[in-house]
């Protein structure tokens, strides 16, 4: 059976057992019940298993069932003993919830290129230059990114719930628009707006707009501001540097525009580079840092440049 539809039986089915479950919401789970036969299908199988459950607790040790049961007629959860509601909360979330396998489809962009999609629930997802990430089918998806940078713009449906793994962090969404990069183990989260939480496996922070953070293999490291135009700029067609290492231009260029640029002297790639640059125009940013700091800058063909001292 559908999982969606699996998920939305057992929501129903625990809210109607509840002793303040209003005839307005009758009303919508008779509605949601009449859409189709499998949500009746799934809401029956849960009705039948918690009978089961029932015999369970009949069979638990006397001294257990000999605590006072409450009114006859199901009031939540607490209809049966203490521990029997235990053995029945845990059994329904087994049969109805247990993970199974999950299906991933694979979204990439090459080098040179950029990729926008949209996801069922109406999420998009821009993906930087190459860059490759897993989706599940699920609803929300979850979105697993293998490498690269993406910008998420997400959905409605998805709100709040969406999750983004990348190395070492989980990423949730809480409503907004974000980026997240990673690349050689060590990643980044920016949020554009609303708010994410990103978690690993000693924190868990909560970012707002106009805050990043930092991640690598142990976790979160640090947390910071970050402009609005630094969010993703490959977006608009932007590459923005803040005393940038060369050899991370070296990575950006053959990301970007498959241009190869060969920096033989380490003391020359360990140079940096800062400001705005078209990711059209890579001659422009190769001939700024060959100004700024005295190099020279040689074309060995098309898309293949030599770096080095003057």
């Amino acid at each position: 059976m559908d999982r969606k539809i699996d998920e939305a039986a057992l929501r129903w089915f625990v809210r109607s057992q509840a002793g303040d479950f209003s005839s307005g919401e009758r009303q919508r789970l008779d509605a949601w019940l009449a859409e189709a036969p499998a949500h009746r299908a799934a809401f029956s199988a849960l009705d039948a298993t918690w009978e089961r459950l029932d015999d369970v607790a009949a069979m638990l040790p006397e001294r257990v069932r000999a605590v006072p049961r409450p009114a006859p007629r199901r009031t939540g959860l607490s209809r049966l003993l203490p521990v029997g509601g235990i053995l029945a909360a845990a059994a329904l979330a087994f049969v109805f919830l247990m993970p199974r396998e999950e299906v991933l489809r694979a979204i990439e962009s090459p080098p040179g290129r950029h990729r926008q999609i949209t996801l069922a629930d109406g999420t998009r997802v821009a993906l930087d230059a190459d860059s490759s990430a897993r989706v599940s089918e699920s609803m929300p998806p979850r979105i697993e990114l293998v490498r690269g940078g993406i910008y998420l713009d997400v959905g409605l449906a998805a709100s709040g719930r969406l999750e983004v793994r990348a190395g070492t962090a989980r990423i949730r969404d809480i409503g907004t628009r974000f980026a997240v990069s990673l690349r050689d183990g060590r990643g980044q989260v920016a949020v554009a707006e609303g708010q994410v939480e990103i978690q690993d496996d000693q924190r868990l922070l909560l970012l707002v707009a106009g805050r990043g953070a930092d991640f690598g293999p142990q976790g979160i490291e640090a947390e910071r501001a970050v402009a609005a135009a630094d969010i993703a700029p490959w977006r608009n067609g932007q590459w923005r540097f803040a005393a940038t290492p060369l050899t991370e231009l070296v990575d950006e260029l053959a990301r970007q525009q498959r241009i190869r640029l060969d920096i033989p002297d380490p003391k020359v790639a360990a140079l940096t580079v800062s400001g705005s640059f078209p990711i059209s125009e890579p001659d422009r940013v190769l001939w700024a840092v060959a100004q700024v700091h005295g190099l020279k800058l040689e074309r060995l063909d098309e898309r293949h440049y030599r770096l080095r001292k003057g």
